[in-house]
Protein backbone atom coordinates (compact mmCIF):
# COMPACT_ATOMS: atom_id res chain seq x y z
CA UNK A 1 0.00 0.00 0.00
CA UNK A 2 2.93 2.22 -0.87
CA UNK A 3 1.86 3.77 -3.83
CA UNK A 4 -1.71 5.37 -3.01
CA UNK A 5 -3.22 7.92 -5.07
CA UNK A 6 -3.41 11.24 -3.55
CA UNK A 7 -5.78 11.84 -1.05
CA UNK A 8 -7.96 14.63 -0.88
CA UNK A 9 -5.89 16.21 1.67
CA UNK A 10 -2.50 16.67 -0.55
CA UNK A 11 -4.92 19.15 -2.61
CA UNK A 12 -3.66 22.25 -2.71
CA UNK A 13 -5.39 25.47 -1.20
CA UNK A 14 -4.52 27.75 -4.06
CA UNK A 15 -6.59 25.87 -6.59
CA UNK A 16 -9.47 25.29 -3.97
CA UNK A 17 -9.48 29.19 -3.42
CA UNK A 18 -8.81 29.92 -7.21
CA UNK A 19 -11.68 27.59 -8.24
CA UNK A 20 -13.86 29.07 -5.95
CA UNK A 21 -13.36 33.00 -7.03
CA UNK A 22 -13.76 31.58 -10.66
CA UNK A 23 -17.41 29.83 -9.99
CA UNK A 24 -18.43 32.80 -7.99
CA UNK A 25 -17.03 35.59 -10.48
CA UNK A 26 -18.30 33.90 -13.58
CA UNK A 27 -21.15 33.22 -11.85
CA UNK A 28 -22.09 37.00 -11.67
CA UNK A 29 -20.61 37.01 -15.02
CA UNK A 30 -23.24 34.94 -16.26
CA UNK A 31 -25.70 36.59 -14.59
CA UNK A 32 -25.18 39.40 -15.75
CA UNK A 33 -24.67 38.40 -19.47
CA UNK A 34 -28.16 36.26 -19.29
CA UNK A 35 -29.46 40.15 -18.12
CA UNK A 36 -27.68 41.85 -21.02
CA UNK A 37 -28.96 39.59 -23.40
CA UNK A 38 -32.25 39.77 -22.06
CA UNK A 39 -32.38 43.37 -22.34
CA UNK A 40 -30.91 43.67 -26.01
CA UNK A 41 -33.39 40.65 -27.09
CA UNK A 42 -35.96 42.08 -25.50
CA UNK A 43 -36.45 45.78 -24.69
CA UNK A 44 -34.13 47.24 -27.43
CA UNK A 45 -35.94 46.36 -31.19
CA UNK A 46 -33.47 45.54 -33.60
CA UNK A 47 -34.32 48.43 -36.34
CA UNK A 48 -34.41 50.67 -33.54
CA UNK A 49 -31.15 49.87 -32.42
CA UNK A 50 -29.89 49.95 -36.06
CA UNK A 51 -31.02 53.53 -36.73
CA UNK A 52 -29.59 54.88 -33.57
CA UNK A 53 -25.83 53.82 -35.07
CA UNK A 54 -26.91 54.54 -38.81
CA UNK A 55 -24.85 57.89 -38.90
CA UNK A 56 -22.06 58.31 -36.54
CA UNK A 57 -20.23 61.23 -38.16
CA UNK A 58 -16.61 60.81 -37.39
CA UNK A 59 -16.76 57.51 -35.99
CA UNK A 60 -18.13 55.89 -39.24
CA UNK A 61 -15.66 53.94 -39.84
CA UNK A 62 -13.64 53.45 -36.92
CA UNK A 63 -13.19 50.28 -34.21
CA UNK A 64 -15.65 51.76 -32.04
CA UNK A 65 -18.14 51.86 -34.54
CA UNK A 66 -17.46 48.09 -35.32
CA UNK A 67 -18.62 47.39 -31.91
CA UNK A 68 -21.55 49.51 -31.62
CA UNK A 69 -22.99 47.72 -34.75
CA UNK A 70 -22.09 44.53 -33.84
CA UNK A 71 -23.23 44.50 -30.01
CA UNK A 72 -25.94 42.39 -30.10
CA UNK A 73 -23.44 39.70 -31.91
CA UNK A 74 -21.16 40.44 -29.12
CA UNK A 75 -23.01 40.59 -26.26
CA UNK A 76 -24.16 36.91 -26.60
CA UNK A 77 -20.51 35.37 -27.75
CA UNK A 78 -19.30 37.30 -24.16
CA UNK A 79 -21.81 35.50 -22.86
CA UNK A 80 -20.58 31.97 -23.90
CA UNK A 81 -17.08 32.70 -22.93
CA UNK A 82 -18.40 33.58 -19.57
CA UNK A 83 -20.57 30.14 -19.15
CA UNK A 84 -16.98 27.75 -20.63
CA UNK A 85 -15.02 29.76 -17.80
CA UNK A 86 -18.05 29.49 -15.35
CA UNK A 87 -18.13 25.00 -16.78
CA UNK A 88 -14.06 25.56 -16.06
CA UNK A 89 -14.28 26.67 -12.99
CA UNK A 90 -16.40 24.10 -11.67
CA UNK A 91 -14.19 21.26 -13.72
CA UNK A 92 -11.00 23.18 -11.96
CA UNK A 93 -12.61 22.52 -8.68
CA UNK A 94 -13.11 18.81 -9.22
CA UNK A 95 -9.35 18.28 -10.71
CA UNK A 96 -10.16 17.39 -14.29
CA UNK A 97 -6.89 17.91 -16.21
CA UNK A 98 -9.30 19.61 -19.22
CA UNK A 99 -10.37 22.64 -16.92
CA UNK A 100 -6.74 23.60 -16.44
CA UNK A 101 -5.93 23.40 -19.51
CA UNK A 102 -8.72 25.46 -20.37
CA UNK A 103 -7.78 27.81 -17.34
CA UNK A 104 -4.33 28.43 -19.24
CA UNK A 105 -6.17 29.07 -22.54
CA UNK A 106 -8.77 31.54 -20.86
CA UNK A 107 -5.74 33.39 -18.89
CA UNK A 108 -3.96 33.51 -22.14
CA UNK A 109 -6.71 35.05 -23.59
CA UNK A 110 -7.19 37.69 -20.95
CA UNK A 111 -3.60 38.44 -21.23
CA UNK A 112 -4.02 38.92 -25.44
CA UNK A 113 -7.46 40.48 -24.40
CA UNK A 114 -6.27 43.14 -21.87
CA UNK A 115 -3.08 44.34 -24.97
CA UNK A 116 -5.90 44.57 -27.37
CA UNK A 117 -8.37 46.54 -25.17
CA UNK A 118 -5.65 48.59 -24.02
CA UNK A 119 -4.79 49.54 -27.70
CA UNK A 120 -8.68 50.07 -28.10
CA UNK A 121 -8.99 52.42 -25.58
CA UNK A 122 -5.76 54.65 -27.42
CA UNK A 123 -7.46 54.18 -30.25
CA UNK A 124 -10.86 54.98 -29.22
CA UNK A 125 -9.70 58.18 -27.24
CA UNK A 126 -7.97 59.23 -30.35
CA UNK A 127 -10.49 59.30 -32.25
CA UNK A 128 -13.18 60.41 -30.43
CA UNK A 129 -11.46 63.83 -29.88
CA UNK A 130 -9.57 63.97 -33.50
CA UNK A 131 -10.03 67.83 -34.53
CA UNK A 132 -11.90 69.09 -31.39
CA UNK A 133 -10.49 71.87 -29.77
CA UNK A 134 -9.97 70.48 -26.15
CA UNK A 135 -9.69 72.52 -22.81
CA UNK A 136 -6.41 72.46 -21.45
CA UNK A 137 -7.70 71.20 -17.82
CA UNK A 138 -8.77 68.54 -20.12
CA UNK A 139 -5.96 66.93 -21.11
CA UNK A 140 -4.41 66.92 -17.17
CA UNK A 141 -7.60 64.33 -16.80
CA UNK A 142 -6.71 62.16 -20.44
CA UNK A 143 -3.29 61.74 -19.31
CA UNK A 144 -4.28 60.43 -15.97
CA UNK A 145 -6.48 58.40 -17.08
CA UNK A 146 -4.08 56.92 -19.45
CA UNK A 147 -1.71 56.52 -16.72
CA UNK A 148 -4.16 54.79 -14.69
CA UNK A 149 -5.36 52.47 -17.48
CA UNK A 150 -1.58 50.97 -17.86
CA UNK A 151 -0.99 50.41 -14.75
CA UNK A 152 -4.23 49.01 -13.84
CA UNK A 153 -3.78 46.72 -17.58
CA UNK A 154 -0.01 45.93 -16.43
CA UNK A 155 -1.47 45.07 -12.94
CA UNK A 156 -4.24 42.44 -14.69
CA UNK A 157 -1.23 41.18 -17.30
CA UNK A 158 1.13 39.94 -13.71
CA UNK A 159 -1.70 38.72 -12.58
CA UNK A 160 -2.81 36.55 -15.21
CA UNK A 161 0.61 35.50 -16.09
CA UNK A 162 1.36 34.81 -12.35
CA UNK A 163 -1.92 32.61 -12.63
CA UNK A 164 -0.80 31.00 -15.68
CA UNK A 165 2.86 29.91 -14.26
CA UNK A 166 1.08 29.02 -11.35
CA UNK A 167 -1.39 26.96 -13.33
CA UNK A 168 1.61 25.24 -15.44
CA UNK A 169 3.67 24.21 -12.47
CA UNK A 170 4.43 20.66 -12.26
CA UNK A 171 3.01 20.35 -8.50
CA UNK A 172 -0.69 21.71 -9.87
CA UNK A 173 -0.06 19.29 -12.99
CA UNK A 174 0.82 15.90 -10.82
CA UNK A 175 -2.73 17.37 -8.83
CA UNK A 176 -4.60 16.68 -11.55
CA UNK A 177 -3.02 13.76 -13.11
CA UNK A 178 -5.57 10.85 -12.72
CA UNK A 179 -4.80 8.39 -10.15
CA UNK A 180 -2.45 5.49 -11.38
CA UNK A 181 -3.78 2.02 -10.68
CA UNK A 182 -2.10 -0.22 -7.92
CA UNK A 183 -1.53 -4.03 -8.91
CA UNK A 184 -0.05 -5.75 -6.10
CA UNK A 185 2.83 -8.01 -6.92
CA UNK A 186 2.30 -11.36 -6.53
CA UNK A 187 5.48 -13.70 -5.69
CA UNK A 188 5.78 -16.45 -8.06
CA UNK A 189 7.26 -19.68 -6.79
CA UNK A 190 9.78 -21.14 -9.02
Amino acid sequence: MENQPPSPETKSSFVNVFAWMMIFINGLGLLMSIIQNIIFTIIFRMDDFNNAFKDLGDFQGSLPAFFLRNIRLIIPLFGILILFAFISSIGLLKRKEWARKAFLFLLGFGILYTVAGSVFQAIFMKSMFHGADIPAEFHAITVFFIIFMIIFSVGFIFLFGWLFKKLSSEAIKTEFSPPVAITPEIPTVE
